[in-house]
């Protein structure tokens, strides 16, 4: 389903609770997301092929200081893709691989909003396989949502923005 990976590569929410004491497993704060599809999204859904890409740069951390890098590659197909696909609520399911080569699979829900001229996609999740099982993790992407002015004419063929991975401790 479109919606459900589509948005799960944008992303800002935050823990609940007390997040002090919650140790950070990973931070990851400088890093890349891209959506492409195919064929370009407009405002009428329409069968689609989503393939999403992130690179979560510069990571940090004190328990596994081997993982400096991660990158997630997903791929799938929407019967009825659009424009707005991009602005729901989803959840959905990606795999990071590591610098190291080690994976994890991670469950995340997202919210979005649209303001300022950004559309920002906050999200948090379990790690549920691989490195770091049991971890939560939040991750924040934010793209430019005058890119969505194309879905009116020409379509929108892809969408770029920053984005930044958290792992908390179990």
């Amino acid at each position: 389903m479109l919606v459900a990976t589509a948005t799960a590569f944008l992303f800002l929410v935050l823990p609940t609770g007390n997040a002090s004491a919650t140790p950070v497993q990973v931070s990851c704060l400088v890093g890349t997301a891209n959506q492409a599809f195919s064929p370009p999204l407009t405002n009428t859904a329409k069968p689609t092929t989503t393939t999403i890409t992130s690179h979560y740069g510069s990571c940090t951390s004190v328990t596994n200081p081997e993982l400096t890098y991660g990158d997630a590659f997903s791929r799938f197909f929407s019967p009825a893709a659009s424009c707005s696909s991009l602005l729901r609520p989803s959840t959905s399911t990606t795999k990071i691989t590591w610098n190291t080569g080690e994976t994890s699979t991670v469950q995340i829900s997202s919210n979005v909003t649209d303001a300022n001229g950004e559309v920002v996609v906050n999200s948090t999740g379990t790690v549920t396989s691989g490195k770091l099982t049991g971890s939560s993790v939040v991750r924040v992407a934010t793209y430019l949502s005058t890119t969505l002015t194309a879905c009116a004419t020409t379509g929108l063929p892809s969408n770029s923005g920053a984005v930044t991975l958290t792992v908390l401790g179990r």
